[in-house]
């Protein structure tokens, strides 16, 4: 959609300052792929199950460390 904005802007730039007579943007969803698909995100974490994972993790930080 970034792609498609840009030229979209700059062929409207190109009409206005009179270096084109027509804006030949809106033919650009026949020319151009379809964007990406919208991303799917993961489902929360309940604070209880995020404690657990986490436990491990600061565990095994923590014997790392040296005093």
């Amino acid at each position: 959609m970034r792609g498609r904005a840009a030229v979209a802007g700059v062929m409207a730039w190109s009409v206005a300052a009179g270096y084109r007579v027509d804006d030949p943007t809106s033919t650009l969803s026949a020319v151009l792929p379809a964007g990406r698909r919208q991303r799917k995100h993961h489902r929360y974490l309940p604070a209880e199950e995020l404690r657990e994972g986490c436990g491990g993790v600061c565990v095994s930080a923590n014997s790392a460390r040296k005093p």
